[in-house]
């Protein structure tokens, strides 16, 4: 089953080459390092490129999870359907003429290659932490929300504070740098559900931020 999903490799291999073959198209970078040193990948997509920042953008990011590898099969069939559609459906150029995709195929990438060659159930990054244990739940690391666990091994493990992990601090500065980005969809695939934004009040905002 593994042979049916692409490498982390694989992946950025697949994005480098879009870039090298459709260079108007397709842009990618490195958004900040793992633990283990890999590149976090962010890909743009627009019609010319270089004017992506003019432009609404909507911001897709996948496999925070580690186990939850749909989420890089879905940008990789994103970027397949537009290249293969992009010479002849108006529709398609029109959207990206007028807005920008912008994509983090994979926000865990050490934990994902952790689970696609050792367990396959694993969930968090590859932080080692203070107990000897490894990994944090990269999902519940963000600030707005964030609740103290102090039970490092735990599946949940949330971190010691937030954005204390190089993965959610390289979204938080992408987004920041990105003032365009108008909507965000973090893929998972478990739970069979569909998260609506909620919009909070200035005084909802502050009490989560304490």
């Amino acid at each position: 089953m593994r042979q049916q999903y692409s490498s982390y490799e694989e992946c950025v291999t697949f994005f480098k080459n879009a870039q090298k073959t459709n260079p108007n198209l397709f842009k990618v970078e490195s958004i900040g390092k793992t633990w283990e040193e890999r590149d976090i990948i962010g890909v743009t997509i627009s019609k010319n490129v270089t004017s992506h920042l003019e432009k609404p953008a909507l911001l897709y990011t996948g496999t925070i999870h580690a186990r939850e590898w749909i989420g890089i099969e879905l940008s990789l069939s994103f970027a397949k359907y537009i290249l293969e559609h992009i010479d002849y459906e108006p529709i398609l150029n029109d959207i990206l003429d007028k807005s920008t995709l912008y994509m983090v195929p994979c926000a865990n990438p050490d934990g994902f290659e952790f689970s696609r060659n050792h367990f396959s159930f694993w969930r968090k990054n590859r932080r080692k932490n203070l107990d000897g244990s490894y990994g944090v739940d990269l999902n519940r690391n963000f600030e707005v929300g964030f609740t103290k666990n102090n039970n490092m091994s735990s599946n949940v493990y949330s971190g010691i504070e937030p954005f204390s992990e190089p993965e959610t601090a390289a979204l938080r500065d992408f987004a920041l740098s990105h003032k365009n980005i108008t909507i965000a969809l973090d893929y998972h695939s478990q739970g069979n559900v569909f998260f609506q934004p909620i919009i909070l009040s200035t005084k909802m905002q502050r009490m989560l931020l304490i």
